[in-house]
């Protein structure tokens, strides 16, 4: 089996798990065995997908990009602007009503954390959440955003993580007790004046 057709029947194969899960079917699993899925909720080919907002290079294949997948079609909703793939990370989460999407990402070369909000019918943003601009001074403590959530359809939690300096660490472990990590969960609606 050539290299091309590999590729093709893999990423089918992470594309139909992908829309199995998404759809919320599973198979179930008893300790007496393993229940078989109907042949009729199966999804084979390339066809529809559900409404999806995925995180993928842009148009110039260096900067990443929010797309929102709906049936056959992808729609750039945004540059992520500061980042580059292969290095920067982002989470995308549609609301439950399906009308904004959270998007938790790092920019830059320090891993800067930027959380905001894209409404997907006006084609506006909100910044929600970010870390300082500047650069922190190696060893000094920092503000983490590490994850991202719906409450409802106006609201979104998040959670922040403040991790100790290298001299907390050190001095910490000196007295045979790790320093603590304080982490925190923060709530906003999706305008930010929450």
């Amino acid at each position: 089996m050539n290299i091309k057709k590999q590729h093709f029947l893999g990423t089918t194969s992470i594309l139909l798990v992908l829309a199995i899960l998404l759809s919320g079917l599973a198979l179930s699993v008893a300790a007496m065995g393993i229940y078989e899925l109907s042949p009729k909720l199966v999804m084979q080919g390339t066809g529809d997908f559900p409404r999806l907002p995925v995180v993928a290079p842009g148009t110039d294949g260096a900067t990443l990009a929010l797309y929102l997948v709906e049936g056959d079609t992808a729609t750039q909703l945004m540059t992520l602007e500061g980042t580059r793939a292969g290095s920067n990370r982002a989470d995308a989460r549609l609301s439950p009503d399906g009308r904004y999407v959270a998007c938790l990402r790092t920019e830059g070369e320090h891993m800067r954390p930027v959380l905001e909000v894209v409404d997907t019918q006006k084609a506006q943003r909100v910044i929600i959440a970010e870390g300082p601009k500047d650069v922190r001074e190696k060893g000094a403590a920092w503000e983490e955003l590490a994850s991202v959530a719906w409450m409802d359809a106006e609201h979104i939690l998040y959670s922040k993580v403040m991790w100790p300096s290298s001299e907390e660490w050190v001095a910490g472990w000196e007295k045979g007790t790790p320093p603590p990590v304080q982490g925190e969960v923060w709530m906003s609606s999706v305008d930010g004046k929450e």
